[in-house]
């Protein structure tokens, strides 16, 4: 078995003073890849999440129905089932892209029915306040769908290859085999320690 004192020798004389400089280099390099990767990841994650909602305009379309019925029954139903019922909408609203403001004007409508101080007019208002926002949802993503779209997918197309690829649900069977055999070659981590 070696013991130290045979191998404190063999540490070159220069080892400290080259550890710390590859420590502040290596931190560098670190800060210097997150910042990279901050940059664009944040390039990227708004184009997809734009095209979601754009494609999933058509299902926001088919919830106004749902949304309109809810006045009807805040006035018809009792508090506790006019509440199940928008909490139903709410849920269903909460699986498309982008519809968080109308869900939220539902869920103040459900709120307010709660208690002992519950208020169907203040309740209904808030249904319409969310069937407002959700005609102008419609307007601009309609438009955007027609306009942007096409445009937007080839930009997605051509960019989720490069900056876009750590966002990837799957690489391809190309670049798996890529990383895989970058990353089987052997590596120097001796001035880690």
């Amino acid at each position: 078995m070696i013991d130290r004192k045979t191998l404190e020798p063999q540490i070159p004389a220069n080892w400290q003073a080259d550890h710390d400089q590859y420590t502040k280099l290596a931190k560098a390099e670190k800060s210097a890849r997150n910042r990279y990767r901050n940059n664009v990841d944040s390039a990227y994650e708004p184009v997809p999440a734009l095209l979601q909602v754009l494609e999933q305009t058509e299902a926001l379309a088919q919830s106004e129905p749902q949304i309109r019925a809810l006045n009807n029954a805040i006035g018809e139903l009792s508090h506790d089932a006019a509440m199940a019922q928008i909490a139903e909408v709410s849920k269903s609203l909460g699986l498309i892209a982008g519809s968080s403001k109308v869900k939220s004007k539902l869920s103040k409508a459900r709120r307010a029915l709660k208690g002992k101080k519950a208020d169907p007019l203040k309740s209904q208002r808030f249904v319409e306040e969310g069937l407002s926002i959700l005609a102008t949802e419609l307007q601009w993503r309609r438009q955007a769908a027609e306009q942007l779209s096409p445009a937007l997918n080839t930009y997605e197309i051509a960019i989720k290859d490069s900056i876009g690829l750590r966002l990837q649900q799957r690489l391809s069977i190309e670049q798996a085999e890529y990383v895989a055999s970058c990353r089987s070659s052997h590596k120097d981590i001796s001035l880690h320690f």
